[in-house]
This record gives C-alpha cells, sequence and structure tokens, in this order.
C-alpha cells in the first residue's frame, strides 16, 4: 500500500523540493546555510501534499531506504529530471600514508556516485530568464491539476 502512495504521489513530490544556490527552498519555506534533511522532506511533503506529518515522515524513510536498498544490491537508481545514482566497483590499490609517507594497501570496494541529469545542471546553473526548465513545467501542470481534483 505504501508504494501505491509513492507512485501516486510520486509527480506531486518532484517538484515541491528545489534546490537552488545559495538558499534551499523546501515546501515554500527558505533555508539558508543549512542541509536538506529527512525532517526537511517530510516537511515539504506534509505542506504540499496534506498527508499527516508522520504519514510524511514514513513516506521519506520509505523513498530513502528503497534507494539504500537498491544501490545496496548494486543496481543503479535513475531518478528523471533529477540524475542517477550509480554503484562503481573500486580495484584494491596502494595507497601513501600523509603523514609518514609508508605504503597503505586500500582494500578493493564499492562507492556510490551521483550523476545529475541535464535538467538539474539547468536548474544549478541559472537559466536565462524567460525559460522555464522541464521540472517546473511539470510542476505548473501539477499545480493546475490538484486544483482541478
Amino acid at each position: 500500500m505504501a508504494w501505491a502512495l509513492v507512485w501516486r504521489l510520486g509527480d506531486r513530490l518532484a517538484p515541491s523540493v528545489m534546490v537552488q544556490r545559495p538558499h534551499c527552498f523546501v515546501g515554500g519555506a527558505t533555508m539558508t546555510g543549512k542541509n536538506v534533511t529527512r525532517v526537511d522532506l517530510g516537511a515539504a511533503i506534509y505542506e504540499k501534499v496534506k498527508l499527516s506529518r508522520s504519514e510524511s515522515s514514513a513516506l521519506v524513510d520509505l523513498v530513502l531506504d528503497e534507494i539504500a536498498n537498491t544501490l545496496a544490491r548494486g543496481e543503479p537508481v535513475k531518478l528523471s529530471s533529477f540524475g542517477s545514482f550509480i554503484v562503481r566497483k573500486k580495484n584494491q590499490r596502494i595507497g601513501r600514508n600523509p603523514k609518514t609517507g609508508t605504503e597503505v594497501p586500500i582494500s578493493p570496494r564499492r562507492v556510490v556516485v551521483f550523476k545529475p541529469s541535464a535538467i538539474l545542471k539547468q536548474q544549478m546553473n541559472r537559466k536565462p530568464s524567460g525559460t522555464k526548465t522541464a521540472a517546473e513545467r511539470v510542476h505548473q501542470q501539477v499545480s493546475g491539476s490538484l486544483v482541478r481534483d
């Protein structure tokens, strides 16, 4: 049931959290010099979608847990209009202790890499005035459908 809620609300959630320089807009509130936390995301969902605070928090946890579990299995996570999280394997290599200069073997490991979408890059680099990003067009369409519902 929870995933049905995520899929049903998915299009409405994406535009509600937009990161812009140097401020962060979450749920209509401006936060300067602050990281966006799970609580902030839950608050944005609470304000925009009108779920209860506990449901909003559970939804954020559910989505983030699903992303983490997918990455733990070694599978990529692709979020349209946002970007992709990719698991890369790093081979064993020899590193050097910067303090002593001694060589130390670095064991093989997996790391998560984020690759932003072209739309997110465009938002981050401030598009020319008068043009809308795809996310802004979707947000406008979704806002119109929320009014009609």
